[in-house]
């Protein structure tokens, strides 16, 4: 049951021209060879891909406001680099939880950046 879930959190496209999204087919046969290492690297590519383009949209338009990340996903970043499972019962490998912690780290200098720029420095 767990892979079936994990597959679930796979953004996948038949579309040719999104090479940027892995196929279902090709996400279903990782699923039917028990690949879940590979499962887990997509998931988390995915996850980080969409959290830093919130953060540099959020730099990019001078740092309104408070910090771009919600209280959920800083809890699911620090979930996840302290090896927290996906889906209640996968637990990230050690590879994959630290790129997790490195995306952290990259977290707190873009904000101890935009902190220390000042509002009349930003953007």
């Amino acid at each position: 049951m767990a892979i079936e879930d994990l597959v679930k959190l796979i953004e996948t496209s038949d579309d040719a021209g999104r090479a940027d999204l892995p196929s279902r087919a090709s996400i279903d046969e990782l699923a039917g060879e028990g690949r879940i290492d590979q499962l887990l690297l997509l998931v988390a590519a995915q996850e980080l891909v969409r959290l830093y383009y919130t953060v540099t949209r959020w730099q990019e338009s001078g740092c309104p406001g408070g910090p771009p990340l919600t209280c959920q996903q800083m809890e699911m970043l620090h979930k996840r680099a302290n090896g927290g499972a996906v889906c209640d019962c996968l637990p990230v490998s050690g590879h994959i939880t630290e790129t997790y912690r490195s995306f952290c780290l990259w977290y707190a200098r873009a904000l101890g950046a935009a902190h220390t720029a000042g509002p009349d420095r930003r953007g």
